[in-house]
C-alpha cells in the first residue's frame, strides 16, 4: 500500500504486530514489552534456546563441586530464575541430605543450643558430607535458631563472631558463615528492607567492592572477571585490591547494599553471577559468596544443585 494509506490504517492494525505500528496513543504506549509479547504468542519460547540456535552458542556454566568435579552444566538464566523460587529439586536435595546425615547431626537441628554447637564446629561436619553441602547445612539448622528469642540469637551471633576472631584472621568461609547468619537472625530478618538507594550508582564504590571480593575467588583470572560484572553495573575502574577486602570493610558494603530499592537488587546478583562465571566455570567457593550476596539483598538463592 502507499505509504500514506498505510499510515492511516495504522492504529487499527497496530495489535497486529510486534514491533510498534505507532509509537503512542494518547500519551500511552500502545504494546506491552517485547518479551511478554513474544511470550503471549509463544509460551513456550525461551531466549536463550533461540540465541543459541542462531548464533552456534550457549550461555552455560560448568557447576564444581567441592572437589573441582564438573557435575552440571548451568544456563546463566537458569540460575537467575532460581532466586526466591525453589524448584522441587532443591526440595528432595534437602532431604536427600537430611538421610546422610549421621542422627546425632539430626537431632542436633531440632534443638537450639545443640543446633549452634553445630554451627560453631561446621567444618569438622562438612569434611564428611562434601565442601558443597557447607550452606546447605547451615539452612537446615536455621529454623531451631530462629526459633529463640532475638536476644538468644544475638548472643550466638556475638560468640560465633568471637570464634571467628580468635586466630585474628577471618577466611573466605568464615566471612560467608557469619554474613549468611546475621542476614537470617538478625532483628527484623525477613520484613521488608527499607530502600534509601534507587540506583546502584548512588553506592557503585559499595558494588564494586562486592564484584571484587568474587573476582578474588577466581584467583589470577580475577581482573578479567571483575570487568564482566564491572560492565553489567557501568562501572569503571579496576577491582578492589586484596588489602582493601577487609572483612569490616565488605560487611559495611554489604549493609548498605541491602537498602537497594528492590528493582535494583536483581542487577547486583547478575553481576555477581557473571563475575563467578567469567571463566565458564562456577566453583564451590564462588557458588557460597553469590548465595551470601542474594541472602544479604533479601534474594536467596538455592543450592546450585548437580545430577
Amino acid at each position: 500500500p502507499r505509504a500514506g494509506h498505510g499510515a492511516a490504517q495504522a492504529e487499527a492494525l497496530a495489535h497486529m504486530f510486534f514491533a510498534p505500528a505507532i509509537g503512542h496513543w494518547a500519551g500511552f504506549a500502545t504494546h506491552p514489552p517485547l518479551a511478554e509479547r513474544i511470550w503471549r504468542a509463544h509460551p513456550r519460547f525461551h531466549r536463550d534456546d533461540y540465541r543459541a540456535r542462531r548464533h552456534g552458542r550457549r550461555e552455560e556454566v560448568a557447576v564444581l563441586d567441592g572437589a573441582g568435579n564438573v557435575v552440571k552444566h548451568a544456563r546463566t538464566a537458569d540460575l537467575v530464575a532460581t532466586v526466591g523460587r525453589p524448584q522441587p529439586l532443591h526440595l528432595d536435595c534437602g532431604r536427600r541430605l537430611l538421610e546422610r546425615l549421621p542422627e546425632r547431626v539430626r537431632a542436633a537441628l531440632h534443638a537450639p543450643r545443640e543446633a549452634e554447637q553445630l554451627l560453631l564446629d561446621i567444618e569438622r561436619e562438612v569434611a564428611a558430607l562434601g565442601q558443597e553441602h557447607f550452606l546447605a547445612l547451615v539452612e537446615l539448622a536455621l529454623p531451631a535458631l530462629k526459633a529463640q528469642p532475638q536476644g538468644e540469637r544475638d548472643r550466638f551471633l556475638a560468640e560465633l563472631a568471637a570464634r571467628v576472631a580468635q586466630d585474628g584472621r577471618i577466611t573466605r568461609r568464615e566471612f560467608v558463615l557469619l554474613t549468611f547468619l546475621r542476614q537470617h537472625l538478625r532483628e527484623g530478618a525477613g520484613q521488608p528492607i527499607p530502600a534509601r538507594y534507587r540506583r546502584v550508582a548512588e553506592i557503585g564504590e559499595e558494588a564494586r567492592a562486592v564484584l571484587s571480593l568474587v573476582a578474588a575467588a577466581s584467583g589470577t583470572a580475577a581482573p578479567a572477571a571483575f570487568a564482566r560484572g564491572a560492565a553489567l553495573l557501568e562501572l569503571d575502574g579496576a577491582p578492589l585490591a586484596p588489602e582493601a577486602l577487609a572483612a569490616g570493610a565488605i560487611a559495611q558494603s554489604l549493609e548498605r547494599l541491602r537498602h537497594l530499592a528492590p528493582l535494583a537488587k536483581p542487577a547486583v546478583l547478575k553481576a555477581c553471577l557473571a563475575v563467578a562465571q567469567a571463566d565458564g566455570a562456577l566453583s564451590t567457593a564462588e557458588g557460597e559468596l553469590v548465595r551470601m550476596v542474594a541472602a544479604t539483598l533479601d534474594c536467596p538463592m538455592p543450592p546450585l544443585l548437580g545430577r
